[in-house]
Order: C-alpha cells, then structure tokens, then sequence
C-alpha cells in the first residue's frame, strides 16, 4: 500500500501524474517484461503514478515505465548490455553522467551508483541509499517540496 505520505507529496505536483486506465495496462506488460511484481512498492506506484508529469529542477531525473515510452526497460536494457549492470537491477533514471539510480528486484533496495561501481554493486559490496522504493519517493518528491 503506498504510504500516505507520497500520495500528498505527489499531489502538489503541478504536472499530470495520474495513470490512466489504459497506461495501467501498458504498466502491467512492462513489469511482466521487468519482472517485477505488481504488487511490490515499484509495481504499486507506478500503476497508480507517471513520472513523467513530475516537475523538477533535481540534476538527477527519475523516469517512467511507459510514458512518452518504455524508458525504464530500456534503460535497464542499456544498464544490462553496455555498462554490466547485474539482471536484478532495474535502471530507475539514465545513464547520463556515467550513473544511475538502480533498484534490486530482489531487496527492493535503491542504490545510487556510478559505472566504476557497478562490479562492487554486483558484488554486493556497494550499500544501498534508500532502503526502499517508498523510501526513495519520499526522498524525490520531498526535495521538490522544499523548492
């Protein structure tokens, strides 16, 4: 259940962040491809939330399952391929700057990390910055806030 707080911090944003019916869908196939659980704090927020109507001046932009496009998975995909990247992680911003914030499919940890770290990460050497999903959105929507 996604914790009340994000649900008012969220509901300060000036931009479209509801996910409409038939973005729920195109979710639903993207977290089947990702495998993530639907009802996981991932799963959770972004069947009811889109990103992409977040406003920010943060230098580091989180982005969307599907909305303009698919760009968690093929952020993930590119994470995975090109910078090595272990399958449980899923790419929860670009590769821009050489790092991305990376959620574990498997802790459900966030961790924050640069491309030198990436064999430690996968190593299980690197410790998270958020220690869940809800955490980091508290985190990302609060800094918003204080603007």
């Amino acid at each position: 259940m996604i914790p009340d707080r994000i649900h008012q911090l969220i509901s300060t944003q000036k931009g479209y962040y509801h996910r409409s019916p038939e973005e729920r869908h195109v979710v639903r196939q993207q977290l089947l491809l990702l495998s993530i659980s639907a009802e996981s704090e991932f799963g959770e927020f972004f069947l009811a939330y889109c990103l992409t109507g977040v406003l920010s001046e943060q230098l580091t932009e989180l982005i969307d399952i599907c909305s303009p496009s698919p760009q968690i998975l093929h952020s993930t995909e590119f994470g995975r391929e090109v910078c090595g990247a272990g399958n449980d992680f899923i790419a929860l911003s670009s590769w821009e700057g050489e790092g991305c914030i990376l959620y574990s499919n498997s802790s459900g940890q966030v961790f924050d990390v640069g491309l030198s770290q990436l064999d430690d990460l996968n190593n299980g050497g690197v410790q998270s910055r958020w220690n869940s999903f809800f955490e980091l959105m508290e985190w990302y929507l609060g800094e918003r806030l204080e603007r």
